[in-house]
């Protein structure tokens, strides 16, 4: 009964804080406080303007699913300790920063790891057995490929949200 009451808490697992986000514009980027929520149980994260009251409809929600988590991320001098969230198929990405150190990015880190986007593929391949088992057929194309492929992406998701 334990064991089924610990894993229903660590689905619901919830956090919350004012953040700072990094926010880029024609001039340049600049950082600024949202008050930062997310909700374990609807996998979701959300923002808001920090005075506004949570009955509000928040600025952004996402689903934790659609997003890959980069735990080494740059944040401003006053809080070096951020991290990115980048949806996995458009080039959005969101930088928070944690004001109060390392000790808040890895709480922060440590609960939206397991509910993002790389957790939940690596659990799928984990259900579906060990890919890397399958026989490898010498075709180096398809490796080019997917290589160039991925450095387009990068590339263009760090155009993006400079």
């Amino acid at each position: 009964m334990s064991s089924s009451s610990s894993s229903s808490q660590k689905r619901r697992v919830s956090l919350e804080a004012e953040l700072l986000k990094k926010e880029s514009g024609a001039l340049g980027a600049k950082w600024t406080r949202k008050l930062v929520v997310v909700d374990g149980e609807g996998r979701t994260i959300r923002y808001y303007r920090p005075r506004d009251d949570k009955g509000t409809a928040p600025r952004k929600v996402f689903q934790l699913s659609q997003l890959i988590l980069d735990a080494e991320a740059k944040g401003p001098k006053r809080a070096p300790s951020a991290f990115e969230l980048r949806h996995k198929s458009t080039n959005y990405s969101m930088v928070l920063a944690c004001e109060n150190g390392p000790t808040e990015h890895r709480a922060w880190c440590s609960v939206l790891e397991p509910l993002t986007a790389d957790a939940s593929e690596e659990r799928s391949t984990k259900r579906r057995g060990d890919v890397d088992d399958e026989e490898d057929l010498g075709d180096d194309t398809d490796d080019e490929v997917t290589t160039t492929a991925a450095t387009t992406t990068e590339t263009t998701t760090t155009t993006g949200s400079s």
